[in-house]
């Protein structure tokens, strides 16, 4: 190799060497920065960006003291967007969950119907995870009226 290729590389070595150690210690690998996230919450909230709701999506759950309530309420009753669904019902249902009791246990009536509402939508356009805890409400029978055809049919699609 000539002198000159061999200095080009190892100048390309050291500069991503370099640029590695720059990261800033604490924060995930995988998730947009602290200061990403208002990039990403224009992109998802007002243009609809579904890729730039997915990177949110992954600041939150780093995050998690922040929640993606918000934003997916507005994801999913703007856009109709089927993630958007699962996440406001997962938010409105992890508060305080128990063993061996339902996540829809402890809220109070009025939220409870939300969060159906929404993981009823969410199946209806698709989502895979809506449909298969939405099966299982439906086995269940506990707070939708009990129908184990349509509970397995569900369960089956959020399978596939």
């Amino acid at each position: 190799m000539k002198p000159i290729t061999i200095l080009i590389i190892s100048l390309i070595f050291v500069l991503i060497l370099i640029s590695c150690n720059k990261k800033e210690e604490g924060l995930p690998l995988n998730s947009p920065t602290p200061s990403d996230r208002d990039f990403y919450i224009k992109e998802a909230l007002v243009k609809g960006d579904t890729n730039a709701y997915l990177n949110l999506n992954s600041y939150y759950m780093d995050y998690p003291i922040d929640g993606i309530l918000y934003s997916a309420i507005i994801m999913a009753n703007k856009y109709e967007y089927h993630l958007a669904y699962l996440n406001v019902y997962e938010a409105l249902t992890s508060q305080d969950h128990k063993a061996d009791v339902s996540e829809l246990e402890d809220l109070d009536k009025n939220t409870r119907k939300i969060a159906l509402e929404y993981l009823i939508k969410g199946a209806e356009k698709g989502n895979k995870s809506c449909k298969s805890i939405l099966g299982h409400h439906y086995l269940e029978g506990r707070f939708v009226e009990k129908d184990t055809i349509k509970g397995e049919q569900l369960i089956k699609e959020g399978e596939r």
